[in-house]
């Protein structure tokens, strides 16, 4: 049985996939001791006939061919068929540096984490090569971890409300039944799979080296500029921002959470229907669309925000009831379509 299962969603990734498995594949790690499970989701490039080359030289690559669904529902099926002790999320336009998963897999077993996180470095898209050196020697200079609740983690630093960034235990996925909410098409839930994640984790440590690459690209879902994927990016944002508020419920139902990250969690609800709110004012969508949005946020009592900004100030006391002020917020969205 193998140790480690890496599942990748893919949808049109031709020009992403050869990097992401070569660098896999480039791991001290024995090939029965990893495996890496990809769908196809859907794909109209040539993603799946590169997929199945590759699938048909290494044994431990498992290929699958699905139609398309969007990501969620593709990582829940690949987790149903994983068969490894560990658990990795990876997106096709990312990869992992060479040699770097034996050592997370190692510290990961050794002292039973329910989640064991490691950094990421952003990358731009043209970059050919890179010298990894300096962090495979930090990896092997590694003496202990410091071993925490995932709740003590997400208080005392900056939480990434992604998935790319840890290693998560099969075990205790299937102990709490951690999934990602389905929906058909683009989504934007890896915040509420972290963070239940993260918050339910008994035993969490940290491994301060980047060995992971987040590929900035001019295709980026959250990148997105023509109307019809800013349409569905932001139809998915608000849908994300109500599943986490139900998650907050969901995980004082599971656990007494400490008053702390209840309010943290709370905070962050709020920060992240800002973020919506000033990017559609921003945004290429239509004023109706604006407005159906915010009312719909309304209606969740997600808006107004109950929390104030950092740095709290005379700028921010305006900027509060001018957020506040639906009116003067369609107007300010109706001004923006004029410039744009």
């Amino acid at each position: 049985m193998p140790k480690l299962s890496v599942l990748i969603p893919v949808y049109n990734g031709e020009k992403y996939i050869k990097r992401c498995l070569e660098n896999l594949l480039n791991q001290n790690i024995p090939k029965s001791d990893y495996e890496i499970l990809i769908i196809n989701d859907g794909s109209k490039d040539n993603s799946a006939s590169i997929l199945q080359y590759y699938a048909s030289k290494h044994s431990n690559i498992l290929f699958f061919n699905e139609e398309n669904r969007g990501s969620d529902i593709s990582r829940n099926k690949l987790i149903e068929k994983a068969t490894g002790d560990y658990i990795y999320f990876l997106d096709i336009d990312d990869y992992v540096i060479p040699n770097s998963l034996s050592t997370i897999l190692e510290l990961a077993i050794s002292y039973n984490l329910d989640i064991c996180g490691f950094q990421s470095k952003t990358i731009d898209q043209n970059i050919k090569s890179e010298n990894v050196d300096v962090e495979l020697n930090q990896l092997r200079s590694i003496n202990s971890l410091n071993v925490t609740t995932g709740e003590e983690f997400i208080l005392s630093n900056h939480f990434i409300q992604t998935i790319w960034w840890f290693f998560i235990k099969k075990d205790f996925i299937d102990k709490y039944n951690i999934k990602f909410v389905e929906s058909n098409g683009q989504s934007s839930y890896d915040s509420v799979y972290a963070t239940k994640s993260l918050v339910l984790a008994d035993r969490f440590a940290y491994v301060k080296v980047p060995i992971h690459r987040y590929l900035l690209s001019d295709n980026s879902v959250m990148r997105a500029s023509n109307l019809e994927d800013q349409t569905k990016l932001y139809n998915n944002l608000v849908a994300a921002v109500i599943e986490f508020n139900s998650l907050i419920s969901e995980l004082n139902s599971i656990k007494t959470l400490d008053p702390s990250m209840n309010n943290y969690l709370i905070d962050l609800r709020g920060k992240m229907t800002r973020d919506i709110i000033n990017r559609m004012l921003k945004s290429k969508i239509s004023n109706s669309f604006f407005k159906e949005k915010l009312r719909v946020l309304k209606v969740e009592k997600l808006y107004p925000i109950d929390i104030l900004p950092a740095n709290y100030s005379l700028k921010s006391k305006i900027y509060l009831s001018f957020e506040k002020n639906m009116k003067l917020l369609f107007l300010t969205k109706r001004i923006y379509s004029l410039r744009s």
